[in-house]
């Protein structure tokens, strides 16, 4: 409880500083997608946050604004990215506004992926196949999800590295499904929280963005 406390107060510190730090290139930003694809600026989500409440999360929008019908038709998705997508997606640039959720208090720096309405459909159909696991449910939202957190440094990591990591955790690796993989890492995560295991992944986080800085890297998202 007291570190949760302090968690708090670190992820309103830095995100007000952040904010404050980041705003020429968060106008920047905005003028650049206003002047090459023009509105929406943002791309607004509906997510589960702490105690499963609803909260809108913010991006800066990266693709086309008819992309989910063009995906429909057969486009990739590298075909629907925008001019100004495939700059910034790489560098994660387009996560910036959600500073503003973590200032709010609906995020955090460091925590579980927030779990979006179709997110929650897949979890329950999950749990309806693995009944035991139910339980397990309450505890992902007893925690406030996170800007980055275990199940996404360890996606973006390369084949051995990832499993590496997930055998010091000790952790199974041959999943059916990347899907119960996140749960598992989710699980863990509110079970396990500490100061170490949140530096290790700060860490693993600032490494993984020094990386995207070499573009293309890191164009294919999983999340």
């Amino acid at each position: 409880m007291i570190y949760t406390n302090i968690k708090r107060l670190f992820d309103i510190i830095f995100s007000f500083l952040a904010l404050i730090i980041l705003s020429p290139i968060f106008l920047i930003l905005i003028l650049s997608i206003l002047i090459s694809s023009g509105r929406p600026i943002f791309f607004i989500q509906k997510r589960f946050g702490l105690n499963e409440k609803v909260f809108k999360i913010y991006k800066f929008r990266t693709m086309v604004n008819n992309a989910t019908s063009l995906q429909s038709k057969g486009k990739t998705n590298k075909e629907v990215i925008t001019f100004i997508g495939r700059i910034i997606r790489p560098l994660h640039l387009d996560e910036i506004p959600q500073l503003w959720n973590i200032l709010k208090g609906e995020m955090g720096f460091i925590g579980n992926r927030p779990l979006g309405l179709g997110t929650n459909e897949q979890l329950l159909k999950y749990y309806k196949k693995h009944p035991k696991k139910e339980h397990y449910l309450k505890k992902i939202f007893l925690i406030r999800p996170g800007l980055t957190g275990l199940p996404t440094v360890l996606f973006y990591m390369n084949d051995k590295k990832r499993k590496k990591i997930l055998q010091k955790l000790k952790l199974k690796y041959n999943f059916k499904s990347s899907h119960d993989l996140i749960h598992e890492l989710n699980v863990y995560y509110v079970e396990n929280i500490t100061p170490l295991l949140d530096i290790k992944i700060l860490y693993w986080t600032v490494l993984l963005e020094l990386e995207s800085l070499n573009f293309g890297k890191n164009t294919n998202r999983k999340f």
